[in-house]
C-alpha cells in the first residue's frame, strides 16, 4: 500500500498556486497524495490529487468556528493514516498542528512552510499587539508537533532557529516561481498591453497585484500616489491593482476621497496578470510583512524595478539602487518621492530592470524545485534518484 501524504493550507487556491509542482513530484515517485483547505475546492484543478477534502476555516485564528475545523482535521489524520502532513499558511498551520495533537497519532510527521510570520517579527515592532503575542504563542504550542520547519527568509529562520521552533529548521528560497512563464517583456509587446489597457507613451504605468488585506496595505500605495498628484500634477501615471479581497471597497473609497479614482484601476481577480506586468513601469508593494513574494518575483522577472516596503521578505528580493528601492513602512510620503524619481528617469529603471530580472532567477522554480524535493527524498526513499 503506497503511503499517504497530506497537503493542507487555508485555501484552495493557495495549494492551486504554488503547491502544484511538488504535488505532482510525490504522485509520480508512487505516494498518494490528499489535499484539504478550509474553503471550497472550487480552483482546485480535477485529478490533482488523489482525494480532496475540506474542514471549515475562518481567516481569525480566535473564530469558533476554526475549532471545529480543528476536530475535523483531527478525524481525518486518525481515519487516513498518514506518513507525513505537509502544512501551509498560518490557519491551517497551527490548527492541523494542533489537530496532530490528538492521541493515537504518534507516528505521524509533520512540515510546516512558513510563507511568512504574520507577526512582526522586526525588533522596532515586536510583541506590541495582542495580536502578535497570540500567533507568537502558537508557534510555540505547536513547535513540538512540528517535525520540519521551512522558513523563506532570513530573519523568519533567525526568529524560528533561536527558539527551536520545530525538531528540523531549514530555510528554503521560497517555493519557485515558474518564470519562464515571466520573460523579459518584449517592446512589441509592451505596446501591445500599454495600448489594450489605454495607457499612451507618457504615461508611469505601476502594478500591485494581491489579495486587498489589512497586512497587503494597498491603501497607502493610493494614498502615496494622490500625494505625487499634488506635488507633481504634470506627472501622467496610472495605478492598477489586480485582485480581490475583503479591504477592495475601502481602497475604491480612499481612491475617491483622494480624488485619483480615475488614475486607479481595479480590474478585480484575474487568473493571468502577465499583461499587466507587461504594460506597467514599476512594480509596487506596500505590504507589512511577507514571507518571499511571487508578485514581486514574477514582476521582477518580466524586467519590472520593483519599490516595497522595508520589510522582511522584501528585503530578499528588493536590493536599494540595484533591483529597486525600499521604503520605510507606512510611508506614504517616501513612496511619492521614489515614484517621482523613478518615474522621470528612464535609464535608470531600465538598468534597474535588468538586475531586478537576474535577481528574481534567485527564486525561480528551477533553482527551488531541486531544494524542496531534496527534503521529501530525505523523508521518502521513493524520492530519491
Amino acid at each position: 500500500m503506497a503511503e499517504k501524504v497530506l497537503y493542507a493550507a487555508s485555501t484552495f487556491r493557495h495549494l492551486a498556486q504554488f503547491h502544484l509542482p511538488y504535488i505532482r513530484f510525490l504522485r509520480e515517485r508512487g505516494l498518494e497524495v490528499h489535499v484539504a483547505a478550509g474553503d471550497e475546492p472550487g480552483e482546485w484543478p480535477a485529478d490533482a490529487a488523489d482525494a480532496v477534502w475540506t474542514a471549515p476555516l475562518q481567516k481569525n485564528i480566535t473564530a469558533a468556528r476554526n475549532w471545529s475545523g480543528a476536530l475535523r482535521f483531527y478525524r481525518l489524520l486518525r481515519r487516513e493514516r498518514y506518513a507525513l502532513v505537509s502544512v501551509h499558511t498560518s490557519l491551517a498551520a497551527f490548527f492541523l498542528r494542533l489537530a496532530a495533537m490528538g492521541p493515537g497519532l504518534e507516528g505521524l510527521r509533520v512540515m510546516n512552510t512558513v510563507h511568512g510570520y504574520l507577526f512582526a517579527a522586526e525588533a522596532r515592532s515586536a510583541g506590541r499587539s495582542g495580536r502578535d503575542l497570540l500567533l507568537r504563542a502558537a508557534e510555540r504550542v505547536t513547535a513540538r508537533r512540528t517535525d520540519w520547519l521551512l522558513l523563506m527568509n532570513g530573519e523568519d529562520y533567525a526568529y524560528a532557529a533561536a527558539r527551536h521552533l520545530g525538531r528540523e529548521v531549514r530555510r528554503i528560497p521560497g517555493m519557485g516561481v515558474d518564470l519562464a512563464r515571466f520573460p523579459a517583456t518584449s517592446a512589441a509587446e509592451r505596446e501591445r498591453e500599454r495600448l489594450a489597457l489605454g495607457l499612451g507613451p507618457a504615461d508611469l504605468a505601476l502594478v500591485y497585484a494581491a489579495e486587498f488585506s489589512p497586512r497587503k496595505n494597498q491603501r497607502q500605495a493610493v494614498r502615496a500616489l494622490a500625494l505625487l498628484s499634488r506635488e507633481r500634477p504634470a506627472l501622467a501615471w496610472r495605478l492598477f491593482l489586480p485582485g480581490d479581497g475583503t479591504e477592495a471597497a475601502a481602497c475604491r473609497a480612499e481612491a475617491r476621497a483622494s480624488g485619483v479614482e480615475d488614475r486607479v484601476v481595479f480590474p478585480g481577480y484575474v487568473p493571468d496578470v502577465r499583461p499587466y506586468y507587461r504594460a506597467a513601469d514599476l512594480v509596487i508593494s506596500t505590504s507589512l510583512s511577507e514571507g518571499l513574494p511571487f508578485h514581486l518575483t514574477e514582476a521582477m522577472s518580466t524586467g519590472l524595478p520593483a519599490l516595497a516596503a522595508d520589510v522582511r521578505g522584501h528585503r530578499e528580493l528588493v536590493l536599494p539602487g540595484e533591483t529597486g528601492e525600499l521604503f520605510p513602512p507606512g510611508d506614504a510620503t517616501a513612496l511619492a518621492a521614489l515614484v517621482a524619481g523613478l518615474g522621470t528617469d528612464e535609464p535608470r529603471r531600465a538598468k534597474l530592470g535588468a538586475q531586478a530580472r537576474a535577481q528574481a532567477a534567485l527564486f525561480g522554480l528551477e533553482a527551488v524545485f531541486p531544494v524542496i524535493t531534496g527534503i521529501y527524498a530525505e523523508i521518502f526513499p521513493a524520492c530519491r534518484g
